[in-house]
């Protein structure tokens, strides 16, 4: 799926009506979010930034993560090895996650967890929010 274009400029409108400044890393920022699908780290941000010309230091980009995560476009993702990974959070998904290289694929589980998660609830009375669901092994080339 390419740049969304449209999407990347009804969220800038949406944060201008807001009375939020859009400055170059903000925007750089969207775009690296909506054309890239795997949870992103700050130094992934960085170098993603880089390449499209836009300086920004790791606390500009840990500023600007904390900003869309509070305007609910992004959201940390948590694999469990000491590093902040960040999403889109209109796309919930699920990730195979490889311990040797490191590399990400989204997975579809949904109507399975869905299933499991009514049914957890259901059971326990818990009111599930949100949750978490990764897997961790080896991928194809690395096994």
């Amino acid at each position: 799926m390419g740049m969304n274009k449209t999407t990347v400029d009804s969220l800038v409108e949406s944060l201008k009506q807001k009375g939020f400044r859009v400055t170059a890393a903000r925007r750089g920022m969207l775009e690296v979010f909506l054309s890239h699908h795997v949870p992103q780290t700050a130094s992934e941000l960085i170098e993603k930034l880089e390449q499209k010309k836009i300086a920004a230091d790791k606390t500009t980009v840990y500023r600007e993560v904390a900003f869309l995560v509070e305007q609910g476009i992004v959201r940390d993702v948590d694999f469990g090895d000491g590093q902040k990974r960040y999403e889109r959070a209109d796309e919930h998904h699920h990730h195979l996650i490889c311990s040797n290289c490191q590399s990400v694929e989204d997975i579809e589980v949904d109507k399975d967890i869905g299933r499991i998660e009514r049914a957890i609830a259901k059971r326990t009375k818990f009111v599930i929010q949100r949750h978490l669901f990764e897997f961790f092994g080896l991928c194809q080339r690395c096994a």
